[in-house]
């Protein structure tokens, strides 16, 4: 029976675009593909200008603000009065009417509209940040998906490499058959094995296919090409900072967005100044004794002072406080978590080089073992069932060194997308 191979087809999915070549396509590159086509950048432009948008908004409040004012009342009585040894006064409508323009301009806003403006532009950067986060998990994906492309080409040819042997077997055995020193069944064992082995490859190149695929639909890489990927010399340059991961980028944009909101709640409490002109035409205007409709108007500063506001930002200021404790908390969190991954990926790391040492005397004991068997299968002095035992240790032999190989590449790639590097 045919042992099964020790090899695992990682999971897919992942994203990518731009150029490539045929062989060894780097797999930083891959990533850059993930940047220009993953539909995150299309969400990412859709933020910037929606940022844009924002700060174009809070901009206008320095413009003149202008409105249409208007009112028709009837009241039931009105100011009547004279004095003696005097005409008569006129004595006013009592229905008034009035429309006219309304102009107001900001001199001064104690800077709460650049505070406003300060706030809007840490949160475009704060779903950047989210977004880019996003990215580093599909990446993430991407090289999962990448390793167990190079998984599945290396085990292909590993098994392609066995089933040259088989047939190398298999004409020696026909041979002995022709001269009456070996029975046929002797050549259907190897046969069905030859078969088996086929089975293995198609379900193989199945997955392989189907990998390029979702390459394919989430970045853009063409099927056709179907490149290697090549993962070496993506070491991570940092140990232990973790500020250019999104996640600690968005806390610190956090704790800056706080101290913004401090500062708005102060400029709030402070006087503002505001020049205003207004111009009607109705009755009775400010001379109310005069029952004519007319052009009137008035113009001049306002000053205001919210003095009842001072109790209501202590209290929340005081939320602010907690709000920022919470912060600085939760980024202690996420720090110790990524130091917790990084730990184990340095472990993993050693673990495996050690590993790989191994791998490599073990591969090479059972290729000796491997031609000695040959040699005594083809003498007919080693069963068949014998042989194809030696001959699949020799090969899954093979197939362990590369694949610890490629993850010892993986890992120094989770560690440089870890810290964002």
């Amino acid at each position: 029976m045919l042992r099964p191979l020790k090899f695992y087809i990682l999971p897919f999915l992942l994203v990518a675009t731009i150029g490539f070549g045929q062989d060894g396509f780097p797999i930083d590159s891959l990533f850059a593909m993930v940047d220009t086509y993953y539909p995150a950048l299309r969400q990412k432009s859709l933020n910037e200008d929606y940022g844009k948008l924002v700060q174009e908004a809070l901009g206008t409040n320095w413009y003149p603000k202008v409105n249409i004012g208007g009112s028709a009342t009837y009241q039931s009585e009105v100011t009547e009065f004279s004095v003696p040894g005097s005409v008569g006064f006129p004595i006013p409508a009592k229905d008034q009417y009035k429309i006219g323009l309304e102009l107001s301009q900001t001199l001064f806003d104690a800077g709460l509209n650049k505070a406003q403006k300060e706030i809007e532009k840490l949160n475009t950067i704060t779903q950047e940040n989210s977004l880019n986060s996003e990215l580093l998990n599909i990446k993430g994906t991407v090289l999962d998906v990448a390793v167990s492309i190079m998984v599945a080409k290396m085990t292909l040819q590993q098994l392609t490499n066995t089933m040259e042997n088989l047939k190398v077997r298999a004409k020696n055995i026909q041979t002995a058959i022709d001269n009456n020193w070996a029975l046929p069944i002797n050549k259907d064992e190897i046969e069905v094995e030859m078969l088996q082995l086929e089975q293995q490859m198609t379900g193989i190149r199945a997955n392989i296919k189907t990998a390029y695929e979702t390459l394919q639909i989430l970045s853009g890489l063409p099927i056709a090409a179907a490149p290697d990927f090549d993962f070496q010399g993506l070491e991570s340059k940092r140990t232990v900072d973790f500020e250019l991961r999104p996640e600690v980028q968005n806390i610190d944009i956090a704790l800056l967005n706080l101290e913004w909101q401090k500062k708005q709640l102060d400029r709030k409490a402070l006087p503002k100044l505001l020049l205003f002109a207004d111009g009607y035409f109705g009755r009775p205007g400010f001379n109310f004794l005069d029952n004519n409709f007319r052009l009137y108007g008035i113009g001049g500063v306002n000053l205001a002072f919210p003095i009842t506001s001072l109790a209501y930002n202590r209290s929340v200021k005081a939320g602010l406080a907690m709000q920022k404790e919470s912060f600085e908390v939760d980024k202690q969190k996420l720090t110790d978590q990524l130091s917790i991954q990084n730990s184990k990926l340095g472990n993993d790391i050693s673990a495996t080089l050690s590993i790989i040492e191994e791998d490599e005397k073990i591969s090479v004991k059972r290729q000796n073992i491997l031609k000695v068997s040959q040699n005594q299968f083809d003498n007919g002095v080693l069963l068949f069932s014998d042989f194809i035992e030696k001959l699949y240790n020799a090969q899954n032999a093979e197939i362990n060194l590369e694949i610890h190989r490629l993850q010892l590449q993986q890992l120094y790639v989770k560690q440089k997308l870890l810290f964002n590097d």
